[in-house]
């Protein structure tokens, strides 16, 4: 007969509360020994979904027909696209236009009268750009970090029209233009957006 917890304390307190001979009730005092630890009962049932997070939003950029524009960038106030293999363009939300980027500096040269190797200012790898006085070419950083110049600064040349050279003080970084790739001029991507673009909210 199985025991409950109530009858087991019952009989304990009836062991522990004897008469002696004098017919007195005496205190018995008895040990009690915990048994092991039985095994550990299943896993209840998952409990229900806590409420959803909120977004954490985001910008996306649109043509004038609401058309997402992909893989468009803001970078130093500026836009710019990546195109689908993978050359980055700077790009005109007022006219819907992408091309290369200008300004980065050619014709400079490590020596004072533009002799030796020619060298330009270097943009970011994949940025397609024109030196100043040659925009015949679009022309990227090529992807392999060894061909790169590195930082120099000191007296130099810098030749801005063929022929022209003038003293000039190199201080930034440079990459000879024998390792800068050349894209063909009509490599422009194909974007075919209404202007204006204009950003939204997610």
């Amino acid at each position: 007969m199985q025991m409950t917890g109530l009858a087991f304390a019952l009989v304990l307190f009836a062991a522990g509360c004897q008469p002696s001979s004098s017919g007195e009730l005496a205190t018995v005092t008895a040990s009690v020994t915990s048994g092991p630890v039985g095994p550990q009962g299943p896993v209840g049932p998952q409990g229900p979904a806590g409420p959803a997070g909120t977004g954490a939003g985001g910008i996306l950029w649109k043509d004038a027909t609401g058309a997402i524009v992909p893989r468009v960038v803001t970078s130093a106030s500026s836009l710019v696209y990546l195109d689908a293999s993978g050359q980055v363009w700077q790009l005109d939300p007022l006219t819907a236009a992408v091309g290369p980027f200008d300004s980065f500096y050619g014709g400079m040269h490590t020596t004072p009268d533009c002799s030796g190797p020619e060298y330009v200012a270097l943009s970011m790898p994949r940025y397609a750009f024109t030196v100043g006085y040659d925009r015949s070419a679009i022309r990227v950083l090529p992807d392999d970090p060894s061909t790169i110049q590195g930082a120099v600064s000191g007296a130099g040349a810098f030749a801005g029209v063929p022929g022209n050279c003038a003293p000039y003080p190199l201080s930034s970084l440079i990459a000879p233009r024998s390792v800068i790739l050349e894209l063909p001029s009509q490599s422009l991507p194909a974007f075919n957006y209404v202007a204006p673009l204009h950003p939204e909210t997610t």
